[in-house]
Order: C-alpha cells, then structure tokens, then sequence
C-alpha cells in the first residue's frame, strides 16, 4: 500500500512507498483459520479466505477481548459501520486498531507540548521517502540534536540554534535532510515557539470534552486545529494536518481522500456498489452546480497495473460522510481493504502509527 503525503495544492500529489519487514509475519496473522507464508519475494499470501470472510456472526457481536482492547467510542463507531455494513465484520475485527487502543489515549492524554513537536517534526522528516530511510534520518537528528536520553530535540533548543548557529542547517543535511525539510523544521520550531501555546489550549480543549463525554472524541475545533498547522507551518498540508488529528489526537471523524492507499481500497470496497456510486457522484455534481461547497476538481490517479478506477475525492468524501462522525474509523478499514494481502496491511497500519510516534 502506498502512503501519500498531500501538498497544499489538490492537484499536486505525490506518493510516498513504505518499506514493510514482511519476514514475521505469522504472529500478526493469528486471527486467520489457515495462513501460510510463503517464500515468492517477501509476498504474503493467506489460505482459505474466502471462509475466514464468511465467518461472521449473525448478531455482529464484536468480540469481547476486542473491545476491552480499544476506547469506547470505537466500538460504538464499528457498530455504527458494520450496521451500515456488515460484511466488513471480518476485516475489522482481524486485529485490533493500533491508533484508537486505550493504551494509545492514556498516552496521548499525558502529552506535552514537546510530544506534539516531535510527533509534526518526525512527520516531516518522514515526507517523500520510504519508512527505513524515515528513521536513519530520525535516528542521526536525534544523535546530532537531541538530548542526553536519546530524545528527539526540543523546539526550545533548536530555536536558539536557528537563532545563533549559522551552520545549523548545513549539520542538519549530514543526517539525510534536504535543504527544504530544514526549512519546514525551522518553520515548525518557530510555529511552537510563538503559537505553540494556542494549539496546546486547542488540543487541550478536544481531551477534556473527551474525558467529560466518555471518550466522546469528536471535536468542533477540528477545522480551526487544521488551519492553523496548514496556514503557518511550510511543510505542514491538510494530509498532514488530518494525520495529526487522527493519529496524534484521536479525532474520530477525519476522512482524506487525497491518500492513494484509501482511494485504492474505496476502489476495491465501492466495485460492487455501482447504484450507491452514481448516487454519490450526483450529488456532488449538484452539490458543485449549485455552488454550495465549490471545490477545485480533483482526482486521483489510476494506476495501469491495479487498472483500479479511483474515484474522485469529493465522491469518497461524500460516501464517507454516511460514517459521519466516525470517519476516521471507516479510513481505516480502506487501508486494511486496499491490500489483498491483509497480513502485510496489517504491518502497515503499524509502520504508519511509528511514523507519528
């Protein structure tokens, strides 16, 4: 599956390939009735599918050691999609979700302005190139800037090398950096330094709603949490920004389709809905006509060799919203849907929350 990091501009996407370990993969893949791996160029591929696909259960009960495993509004959002949706009971309950895990709120909920830092920064080290050369990248500006303990640099301490060390950039390109990435690294040192404290009450104010209403994780500052990353970051577009809400914050209502792995797997998901497509493309032709929600056309690609017909973003966008306000879960069933080889999704989703850490 590939991740795409999205510029500001729709139009102009470029596509990022994450490099996957596939050698252990059988701990991961527990959960099907018969997986074999084998040897044909690190391609895992699974055995009796199609009954491991029919094994759902008429009730749609989720399992109970699944849902002791993530927050609560996360079984009430699978229940929610499986409704809509039943035939994705197996997908999901494959493995449990790495981003909405209980132990993931307790870590988010004891974060500091530091963590933010790090988690943006490391995101945009890891813009453009595969996951291995993400984290030598990250492992040489941690050798080179970070503290005693092996931490990522604190925006304090790289402020004042912006500020009085004029070779500061130059050391940073030994790490793999390129003259751009340090720029959007200065750029994002100088957000936190004299912003930091506004995203801090944003954030903030999105936890302490979530703790009132029993993890209740949907958020009506989701947008002005958006704008102001995108606005005053370089580096930092609205794919980033949706990650960071969605990974960093556990927004549960975040959709992009601008990530060709999710227009890949809303492909493979929406071919046997061609009446429910249609009706979505009509209604954002006239959503567009009438001039309600205006919005620059754009499309993703469609690769030769999947000779997947991708849809439009607006039309994903407006099926996901049948999800609303749990978009962000059902995105993660298209990244889990987007690759047949659901063990090797599966390491994705993985490597992908280790890119946010």
């Amino acid at each position: 599956m590939t991740i795409t990091r999205s510029k500001r501009k729709f139009s102009s996407i470029k596509n990022e390939d994450v490099e996957l370990d596939v050698a252990n993969t059988e701990s991961n893949a527990d959960f099907l009735l018969k997986t074999k791996i084998e040897e044909n160029n690190g391609i895992v591929k699974t055995e009796s599918e199609k009954a491991f696909r029919n094994k759902i259960p008429e009730s749609l009960e989720l399992p109970e050691s699944f849902k002791e495993k993530h927050i609560p509004e996360f079984t009430t959002a699978i229940n929610m999609i499986l409704k809509e949706d039943p035939s994705l009971y197996s997908i999901i309950v494959a493995q449990e979700f790495q981003a909405v895990l209980k132990t993931k709120w307790d870590q988010i909920r004891k974060s500091t302005l530091q963590d933010f830092y790090q988690r943006l920064g490391i995101s945009i080290i890891a813009q453009q190139i595969s996951g291995s050369a993400a984290r030598s990248i990250e492992k040489k500006v941690i050798a080179l800037l970070g503290d005693d303990q092996g931490k990522f640099p604190s925006y304090i301490k790289m402020n004042e090398l912006f500020r009085t060390d004029k070779d500061i950039k130059t050391n940073m390109r030994t790490c793999g950096l390129s003259v751009r990435k340090c720029d959007y690294i200065e750029s994002l040192t100088d957000f936190f330094v004299s912003r930091g404290d506004e995203l801090m009450d944003l954030i903030q104010q999105g936890l302490q709603n979530a703790e009132k209403e029993d993890f209740k994780l949907e958020s009506s500052n989701d947008e002005e949490i958006i704008s102001l990353l995108v606005d005053n970051i370089k580096g930092i577009g609205i794919w980033s920004a949706r990650m960071f809400l969605m990974s960093g914050l556990l927004r549960v209502d975040v959709f992009s389709g601008e990530d060709v792995g999710i227009a890949r797997g809303f492909s493979i998901y929406a071919k046997d809905k061609v009446d429910i497509m249609q009706e979505m493309k009509l209604k954002v032709k006239e959503r567009n006509v009438n001039g309600s929600q205006a919005k620059k056309k754009r499309k993703a690609k469609t690769t030769k060799k999947s000779q997947l017909g991708y849809y439009d973003i607006d039309v994903m966008e407006e099926y996901a919203s049948r999800f609303s306000p749990y978009k962000s879960v059902f995105m993660f069933v298209l990244w889990r849907i987007s690759n047949p080889d659901i063990c090797k999704t599966l390491m994705l989703e993985k490597e992908f929350l280790k890119k946010d850490m």
